[in-house]
């Protein structure tokens, strides 16, 4: 569903969402495949305490089979040379 919404840029319904979930007295999390959604609540500054994003999504440069990639190329982009404001979880 949260990518839905990011996608029809219905953040007002999402945002609404994290509220019910901080209303009962919870950590919120937001979790997103598509890492801009996560990029979006960062710069909107949404109340969210931790982020689950999936590494996937991401598309990386291929390499042969045997031959390890540096890992600058393997970290996803929207990881790459930032401080991280909010734990994150990867899977």
């Amino acid at each position: 569903m949260n990518e839905r919404l990011h996608r029809q840029k219905r953040y007002n319904v999402l945002t609404d969402l994290l509220k019910r979930i901080r209303d009962h007295g919870v950590l919120v999390g937001l979790s997103a495949h598509d890492p801009t959604l996560i990029e979006t609540a960062e710069e909107k500054g949404w109340d969210v305490d931790y982020y689950i994003t999936a590494l996937y999504f991401l598309h990386f440069p291929r390499k042969p089979i045997g031959e390890q990639a540096p890992a600058d190329e393997i970290s996803p982009p929207h990881l790459r040379g930032r401080k991280l404001p909010q734990p994150w979880s990867l899977r």
